[in-house]
């Protein structure tokens, strides 16, 4: 078990097929997320942004290869929206 900035204890659970990754992002887009996530379902800002990632690639795909959006799909691990 390890230990945050803040003290507290952190749990680390592996999750097969899944990688954590950092990234850095203005505080107002972060605002913006946050509003967003919760006021559309989402049980967690993780959940949010995997789906949202997802969408935009697909959006991508479907740009360069029509019919691309079924190949984006395939990664997708399925939303953590509220049912």
């Amino acid at each position: 078990m390890a230990s945050n900035r803040r003290g507290g204890d952190v749990i680390e659970i592996e999750v097969p097929m899944t990688k954590v990754i950092t990234v850095k992002l203005d505080y107002s887009l972060v605002q913006l997320i946050d509003k967003l996530w919760r006021s559309l379902g989402y049980s967690n800002r993780s959940d949010f942004i995997r789906d949202a990632i997802n969408y935009y690639l697909a959006h991508l795909m479907e740009k360069i290869e029509p019919g691309g959006q079924q190949s984006a799909e395939r990664h997708k691990r399925g939303s953590g929206k509220r049912a």
